[in-house]
């Protein structure tokens, strides 16, 4: 499995739509793998760095009136991207852990690239400013039914203080172009991709999750 010279850790990245439950395993897999004795790194985009949250809040919430275009979604990410590999995952990985991030490039490539129709060479290059070209040596892919992830996100709206943000405001159709566009990025990329089934339960997720890692770490 490829990984940076010098980088003895490995990078795991969970993608997927909505309420698809990425950021639950993340903390579930993170979580397990520490009781086996590995050093684990979990974080998220944007965010995991201060300057990262800050952007996060911006980002997921901006101001009454305010529309951001898709490049400026772009760099938006990319600065809180380039702190997180710079301060956060790149010293990580150089330890030796494991870093579990919750969405990476592939979530831009997804909704500013595919959804919103930016040219993709300069989208790219952009994000390999933004990572030093980093990318995860395994990905996953979580997929459920639109209808069961909208109903998710609705309950996850209902329960949380800040109710939901824009993302989770999103409609059928939107969700359903995200999954396409996920698939497209999914096909393009069928070693490093992993499509996983979100309707499975927590604990089924999650034990495939951390022996398919514990898998990749045998290969680096």
């Amino acid at each position: 499995m490829d990984r940076p010279p010098g980088v003895p850790g490995l990078f795991i990245s969970f993608e997927g739509n909505e309420g698809c439950g990425k950021s639950t395993q993340v903390v579930l897999v993170s979580e397990a793998l520490t009781r086996m004795g590995h050093q684990v790194r979990a974080v998220r985009e944007p965010g995991s760095t201060a300057i990262g949250e800050k952007i996060r809040t911006l980002f997921k919430n901006p101001p009454q009136n305010c529309s951001l275009s898709a490049w400026t979604e772009v760099f938006m990410l990319s600065a809180a991207r380039h702190q997180l590999v710079t301060e956060v995952i790149l010293p990580a990985l150089r330890n030796g852990e494991i870093v579990i991030s919750d969405r990476f490039v592939d979530s831009t490539l997804a909704y500013q690239g595919i959804i919103k129709s930016l040219p993709r060479d300069a989208l790219q290059y952009v994000c390999n400013i933004a990572t030093q070209t980093l990318q995860p040596a395994r990905t996953y892919l979580f997929k459920a039914p639109v209808k069961l992830l909208m109903e998710r996100v609705m309950a996850r709206g209902q329960t949380q203080a800040h109710g939901t943000d824009r993302f989770d405001q999103a409609g059928i159709q939107e969700m359903e172009n995200l999954e396409a566009a996920f698939d497209q990025i999914a096909s393009e990329n069928p070693v490093r991709i992993r499509v996983m089934d979100a309707t499975q339960s927590k604990e089924e997720l999650c034990q495939f999750l951390t022996e398919d890692i514990l898998r990749c770490l045998k290969k680096i």
